[in-house]
């Protein structure tokens, strides 16, 4: 626990603000309730504390003490048996770092909904949160977003995030199976490191993402991870992208599967041709002809997931809008009652 505490001190004073502002250049521990309430005393009339604060104890069951705040430079919550929401940081905006570890009956941090700004990472290891709600107002992390250990079942939370800064890292879960809420998710400023992550399955979540080019995708032991081929890691190691993939499930074992069955996905037909699809790859509308019989014709698409996102009547020549669509391979089902025509096309 020692190693613990000094990490999280290490942590955060690598990261202090230069801000002119109550607490500046500080590391602060609450290590008790009583500490915990009688912190706004210690700094009359101040709402933001530019240093950071460590809140690790006991016997702390609230952090009421802390509801003057709107901003921290550092904020680590960790060792708090007794601690089960973060009732106290309602009127926080904006925070620096943000981390939160071995709280043993933490399980709701929506007190934070009113966090719309983290600017140098987030840290979440080892506890039993098993979602992140409260943080959905935060579309941006500045630095890492690290996750590691059993709790989470669901990055869900963080839905709004378009940007990490520096690199993503997540590890030692055995619940966490897809990273679906990451879909508004464009860019990561580092390299991605996935490993021992039992549960996943997909990376679907991961479609739009721009990876930075000279920074590496490693994802290692993971062995239920059999869906890797979407389009932002295909777009990756199609423009010589490196990297580290190893003990993961069927499909995901090695960069050469995943580049084999990104070609494959872009190109496969399930038939012989009756439909054409143009644009393809799309990004505003596709068009859709088709030959076949069209007797109380229907068309639906679904996205790799299984799930539809349209449905309707068919014509012979029939345009469906695509922007709203995430990007990634989508599966056209041409049904009549004669049979089921299926085809691919890619949305950028």
């Amino acid at each position: 626990m020692k190693h613990l505490y000094t990490f999280l001190a290490l942590f955060f004073l690598a990261n202090f603000s230069a801000t002119a502002q109550c607490g500046e250049q500080q590391v602060i521990t609450l290590a008790n309730q009583s500490q915990v309430d009688a912190f706004a005393t210690r700094f009359p009339g101040c709402t933001q504390f530019a240093g950071a604060l460590l809140v690790t104890g006991n016997n702390i069951t609230n952090l009421n003490g802390l509801m003057a705040y709107t901003k921290f430079g550092q904020l680590g919550v960790f060792n708090c048996p007794l601690l089960t929401n973060l009732q106290g940081l309602e009127n926080v905006t904006s925070v620096g770092n943000l981390s939160f570890s071995n709280n043993a009956m933490l399980t709701n941090i929506t007190a934070l909904s009113n966090l719309t700004e983290i600017t140098q990472g987030l840290a979440v290891e080892y506890g039993i949160l098993t979602d992140l709600h409260g943080l959905e107002g935060v579309t941006a992390i500045g630095g890492s977003l690290i996750l590691k250990g059993n709790g989470l079942i669901s990055v869900r939370g963080l839905d709004n995030v378009t940007s990490i800064g520096s690199y993503f890292e997540m590890s030692n879960s055995t619940s966490i199976s897809d990273l679906t809420a990451f879909q508004n998710l464009r860019s990561i400023g580092l390299y991605v490191n996935f490993s021992n992550m039992t549960a996943l399955a997909s990376l679907s979540g991961l479609d739009n993402v721009t990876f930075t080019a000279d920074r590496p995708i490693n994802i290692s032991n993971c062995p239920n991870l059999t869906m890797c081929s979407v389009l932002g890691v295909c777009r990756f190691f199609a423009t010589g992208g490196s990297g580290t993939i190893r003990d993961n499930g069927v499909g995901c074992s090695t960069i050469q599967e995943i580049e084999n069955r990104c070609t494959t996905m872009a190109t496969e037909q399930f038939e012989e041709k009756q439909a054409i699809i143009y644009p393809n790859p799309a990004a505003d509308y596709v068009m859709i002809h088709y030959d076949g019989d069209l007797s109380s014709a229907t068309i639906s698409i679904k996205d790799l997931t299984d799930k539809e996102v349209f449905q309707s009547h068919f014509d012979q020549d029939f345009k469906v809008n695509v922007q709203a669509f995430n990007a990634g391979i989508y599966i056209v089902r041409i049904n009549t009652q004669s049979k089921t025509s299926q085809y691919k096309f890619l949305k950028m």
